[in-house]
């Protein structure tokens, strides 16, 4: 599954929730591709959303406020 690129604001909102989750940051790189790839592992059925948020850094109400704000499904059905 493609994704879309991920706008900036949402960059800036995921680096707060690692910041939150006491996790160094991540290049603006390393976050979009981490995260186009183990969210379509997660569409894919091949992992939770919550493995997707540890493998971010992120809590999971967390990464879904950011896929919220992507307009990204939080379910993989």
């Amino acid at each position: 599954m493609e994704t879309q690129a991920v706008p900036q604001e949402v960059f800036v909102e995921f680096l707060d929730a690692r910041q939150r989750s006491k996790q160094p940051p991540l290049s603006t790189d390393e976050f979009f591709s981490t995260l186009q790839k183990w969210y379509n592992a997660f569409q894919a059925s091949e992992c939770t959303l919550g493995y997707v948020a540890e493998q971010l850094g992120i809590t999971k109400i967390d990464l879904i406020a950011l896929l919220d704000m992507l307009d990204w499904k939080t379910t993989n059905l």
